[in-house]
């Protein structure tokens, strides 16, 4: 499906302003404010454990409130903010709970026959269930039980009921954690062209910097729940970042363009 060219005019831009979020009494993100995000790229959320990507992508996602500051989607001059966000977001989680009693279609089916209802999309459910699920290689997994997975099944099944809703804003967390080299290198392959081809942001949070640094066209760099870096991965994968952000001394080499993190032997 393809929507507009994104690199002429953005139909998409996710805006994050001075935004708070915590548990009971503690902060974990406070104050976060990032340049627009736009459109038809990918963008890598990285940091160290506990820096707070996870809890950003479930703030934005609905799935954690915000205590202050402004989340908001640009679709097509439209704005879209508070309980209105969550009709453009898509949202991958970490892993799919293994006690649902579905087969990996119908757990797709469902997220299909959800967005078919919201969306004028002239696909069946079925088919559309189906055509994504045969897009991330994953229609073998059709009818086995979701408990007979493996972790990275289950994530991949996840993205497919991510993908079936076609999200103006594609949220992941971690969705490569439990994918060998070759899947990991798939997914955020299809993740990168689904973005291009419609226009959408995909914000993903990633552990791997180097898969960042190639999927991605944009970086944002967190630590202790706030911003540390954004900006094209050559710019901002520096020796002094990582040694700032991770504790890692490190060479950037070029590979092609695509700077590759190389840390040094202590």
């Amino acid at each position: 499906m393809t929507r507009q060219n994104p690199r002429s005019t953005p139909r998409v831009t996710l805006e994050l302003d001075d935004v708070t979020v915590g548990y009971r009494r503690r902060r974990v993100i406070e104050n976060f404010t990032t340049e627009p995000v736009h459109g038809g790229h990918v963008v890598g959320l990285l940091g160290p454990n506990a820096s707070g990507k996870s809890t950003l992508i479930k703030a934005i996602a609905g799935v954690h409130r915000t205590t202050g500051g402004r989340l908001r989607a640009t679709v097509e001059g439209r704005v879209h903010e508070g309980r209105d966000l969550r009709r453009v977001i898509g949202y991958v989680p970490q892993d799919l709970p293994d006690t649902a009693a579905l087969t990996a279609f119908e757990t797709v089916l469902v997220a299909a026959r959800r967005a078919c209802s919201v969306k004028i999309t002239g696909t069946p459910a079925v088919e559309l269930a189906s055509r994504v699920m045969t897009e991330l290689s994953i229609g073998d997994l059709a009818r086995r039980y979701i408990s007979e997975l493996s972790g990275g099944q289950r994530q991949l099944t996840a993205v497919a009921q991510m993908m079936v809703s076609d999200p103006d804003v594609m949220l992941l967390d971690e969705p490569t954690s439990a994918l060998d080299l070759h899947r990991q290198l798939f997914l955020l392959d299809v993740i990168r062209r689904r973005a291009r081809e419609t226009g959408a942001v995909a914000l993903t949070a990633i552990h791997d910097i180097n898969l960042a640094a190639r999927f991605c066209d944009e970086l944002l760099v967190m630590r202790g729940g706030r911003v540390i870096a954004q900006g094209a991965p050559r710019t901002v994968l520096t020796p002094g970042l990582l040694s700032e952000v991770y504790g890692v001394d490190a060479e950037i080499l070029d590979h092609g363009g695509v700077p590759v993190v190389a840390p040094v032997a202590g």
